[in-house]
C-alpha cells in the first residue's frame, strides 16, 4: 500500500472534520463532483498553491510548508444570505475545533474570504462563497508523507 502525500492525508483530515455538519451533512468533497447539484447545499475543497522553505541543513532537511486550500460553500441559487452565514459559522467553527489535526499539521487558519457570487460553471446558477485557509505544516524533504 502506498503512503499519501501530507496533501492528500490533510485534505482527507479536512472532509472528515467537516462531514457531519447541520447544514451540508455529509455532501462534502475534494474537488467538485458531477453530482453536485443534487448534493447542495455542499462543500468542495479546491487546493491552491503551496510554498516551502528549508528549515534545518542537516540531511534529510525539513521542510516546513505553507498549503493553500479553498473550501467553497455552494448553495442553490437564491439561497437566502442568512444561511449561507451560517453555514461560514459552522465551517469555522469545525475548522479551529483542532487547529493541528492530531499533530497532522503545525497550523491551519481561516485567512480571508471572497465575495459571494453566482456561478454559471454548471447546469444551473448555483451561489458561491469561498473560504481561505492556511495550513502550515513540516516534513523531511525526502519523505513528504510523514509529518515532522
Amino acid at each position: 500500500m502506498t503512503v499519501k502525500h501530507l496533501t492528500q492525508q490533510i485534505a482527507e483530515a479536512v472532509v472528515t472534520r467537516l462531514t457531519g455538519l447541520t447544514a451540508t451533512q455529509d455532501n462534502v468533497f475534494d474537488g467538485e463532483p458531477r453530482a453536485l447539484l443534487q448534493a447542495l447545499p455542499a462543500l468542495v475543497l479546491k487546493e491552491g498553491a503551496e510554498h516551502a522553505a528549508i528549515a534545518t541543513c542537516a540531511i534529510p532537511r525539513r521542510s516546513e510548508r505553507t498549503y493553500l486550500l479553498d473550501i467553497e460553500i455552494k448553495v442553490k441559487d437564491g439561497t437566502p444570505m442568512s444561511e449561507l452565514r451560517d453555514i461560514r459559522r459552522q465551517v469555522e467553527t469545525a475548522m479551529a475545533s483542532d487547529r493541528t489535526f492530531g499533530g497532522l499539521v503545525k497550523d491551519s487558519y481561516l485567512t480571508g474570504k471572497d465575495d459571494p457570487h453566482i456561478s454559471y460553471d454548471l447546469e444551473k446558477p448555483v451561489g458561491v462563497m469561498p473560504l481561505h485557509y492556511e495550513i502550515k505544516y513540516a516534513c523531511p524533504e525526502n519523505q513528504p508523507t510523514t509529518p515532522a
